[in-house]
């Protein structure tokens, strides 16, 4: 069970990060 919860946990961190990433290119897109 604790092994299902860390790799959830990893997952939603990694799309976590994905989502910020994504922000980050819309407003540099946005600037240029």
């Amino acid at each position: 069970m604790e092994d299902f919860v860390q790799e959830t946990f990893v997952k939603v961190v990694k799309n976590i990060h994905k989502f910020k990433s994504n922000n980050i290119t819309v407003e540099m897109l946005r600037k240029a």
